[in-house]
């Protein structure tokens, strides 16, 4: 690596003040929203075109420079934390929502624009981006494709790679490339795109993309229901989907969430019998909801739900998912002498009883304090794990109850990572899924890894270790 020949070289091109090298400012990029290890970046640039993006890795691969795509850094795994001196490239300048085009169902994105901005801008036209991560107000579009993104309306909607027509896509050797088609259909070869998309940062670096967008509901009416166990709330999702339902969200939150929320937002109580919560938006014309929510409600009683509340008024609902939005911070500030390792796991929704049992169990035989919500429509669970890190014999169980919870996860046919990433910290259990559904996948990722970036130099170390 010859990085001052990099910087010389970098100062032709990029204008001093995009150029950050003050140990302060440097500090700023060393962690992202994970317990990962931090590490600080030799130098961050901040370009402004897809130009500017493509000229930084040409020189980045001739000087053979590690350099890190960057953005909101909300990730959960270590994805953009600079190991080993890298060069960071933030992103976030590029953030022009550039078209959008309700004719041919897309809006054309910089990928430094947050996932809130963007549909702000789409709710103008009446139309939105279904993807919504939790941290929609700080994640951008780049950062959620790179992360193969999710969120609540997963369960109807599927994640982010249902969404991209199409992407401008810098490869590590600076060439630019459009990988994927602007229209709804496209079988041009091998799907590309779907490789970048997820790859967190390893194979290319996204500038801008073509992103399907949707129209808004017409009428939404969201339900809260309690359930005094949580094997019963599990099955009421399955129950849910099998009887034809589609909610928009399905959110599921256990009692250690609800006790910690209840802690942090005066307001809100819920009954002591209870387990578990389950919060349901349901969707459709506005004739027809008073049946969909009868029917819905029925089924709700049926499956062991109680305290049944219902609205369709967006200041009524918006208190309703104030337990599901406060859940994180509400378990920091409870836990605030400890660390909370945030999880991220699904398995097909048939599973979810033996899930949260499962989850439950584990905690109990390595005394760890684990509180579980997720996105439960589509099978998806973030157990957080509650961990001393100043305790030798704590860090150690809890690396014992991530791999367990992971493996459980394999055993009932599920992933260990939805829509977190892998990024350093699941490197591991992602071996142990692949020896699962077959090891040939592990050799093909790094023949890819080596293909698109034959030196190695695009956020090197993430996701698997290249030989």
């Amino acid at each position: 690596m010859n990085f001052e020949a990099f910087r010389v070289e970098v100062r032709r091109i990029i204008d001093e003040d995009r150029i950050i090298e003050s140990q302060g400012e440097l500090m700023l990029y060393s962690y992202d929203a994970s317990p990962a290890e931090q590490a600080m970046p030799r130098m961050v640039i901040q370009p402004l075109t897809t130009g500017e993006v493509s000229e930084i890795l040409k020189l980045a691969n001739e000087y053979l420079v590690p350099v890190v795509p960057s953005s909101g850094r909300t990730s959960l795994h270590g994805g953009p934390i600079p190991y080993n001196g890298a060069v960071v490239i933030d992103l976030m300048r590029m953030n022009k929502v550039l078209e959008v085009n309700l004719e041919d169902s897309y809006v054309h994105s910089e990928v430094g624009v947050r996932l809130d901005e963007l549909n702000a801008e789409l709710a103008r036209y009446g139309h939105f981006f279904p993807p919504d991560p939790a941290s929609s107000a700080a994640a951008t579009v780049g950062g959620s494709l790179a992360n193969g993104a999710g969120g609540m309306r997963g369960a109807k909607y599927g994640t982010v790679k249902d969404w991209v027509l199409g992407a401008e896509v810098v490869l590590p050797t600076g060439e630019v490339t459009f990988m994927g088609c602007r229209t709804l259909k496209c079988r041009a070869g091998y799907d590309l795109l779907n490789l970048i998309i997820g790859s967190e940062g390893t194979l290319g670096v996204v500038t801008n993309a073509y992103l399907k967008i949707w129209p808004l509901p017409e009428a939404v009416v969201r339900l809260r229901v309690y359930f005094k166990s949580i094997i019963d709330a599990a099955k009421a999702v399955g129950v849910i989907k099998s009887r034809g339902f589609r909610p928009l969200i399905i959110e599921f939150l256990d009692e250690g969430t609800m006790e910690a929320v209840s802690n942090y937002v005066r307001e809100f109580k819920y009954p002591e019998s209870a387990e578990a919560m389950l919060i349901i938006d349901i969707d459709g014309p506005p004739e027809a909801m008073d049946r969909y929510v009868n029917s819905m409600v029925t089924l709700l009683k049926e499956t062991g739900g109680f305290e049944i509340e219902w609205t369709s008024n967006r200041d009524e609902m918006e208190k309703i998912y104030m337990a599901r939005r406060a859940a994180y911070p509400a378990l920091l500030r409870l836990f605030s002498n400890d660390r909370v390792m945030p999880e991220d796991i699904s398995v097909p929704p048939s599973k979810l009883p033996e899930a949260v049992k499962g989850i439950r169990d584990i905690g109990d035989k390595y005394g760890l304090r684990i509180v579980t919500w997720g996105h439960v429509g589509d099978g998806n669970l973030h157990p957080n794990i509650i961990y001393n890190p100043s305790d030798q014999s704590s860090i150690s169980r809890l690396h014992a109850v991530t791999r367990e919870i992971g493996l459980l996860a394999i055993n009932l046919g599920g992933t260990v990572s939805s829509e977190h990433g892998i990024g350093v910290l699941k490197k591991d259990l992602l071996v142990n899924e692949l020896e699962v559904k077959g090891i040939a996948q592990l050799r093909l990722m790094k023949a890819i890894k080596k293909a698109f970036d034959p030196n190695n130099i695009l956020n090197p170390g993430k996701v698997i270790d290249v030989d």
